[in-house]
């Protein structure tokens, strides 16, 4: 069984968490790395608005308005990782 150690950046939201970037990196040093857009019709409040801000400001330097891979394209890509044995995923923000 194949390892592989994930990273996961973000936003932290009450709403839920949004994937802005995730990286794989295999045993054999292989890596994969995605960057998504942001789901579609996603609504912020106020709040969220803020926090994101703030994420992208301070912590992650992410823009949750860049242009990536549509996130609906997310699930598909999680589970490429089946038959892996994953490590506890980073995650950074």
């Amino acid at each position: 069984m194949a390892k592989v150690y994930v990273g996961v950046e973000g936003f932290l939201l009450k709403s839920g968490y949004i994937v802005k970037e995730l990286s794989y990196v295999y045993e054999d040093d292989r890596r994969d790395h995605y960057r998504f857009a942001a789901p579609e019709g996603l609504f912020l409040t106020p709040a969220e608005a803020l926090t994101v801000r703030y994420v992208s400001k301070n912590l992650n330097g992410l823009s949750l308005n860049d242009i990536g891979i549509k996130y609906d394209q997310l699930h598909d890509i999680v589970s490429q990782l089946s038959g892996k044995r994953c490590f506890r995923p980073f995650f950074f923000s």
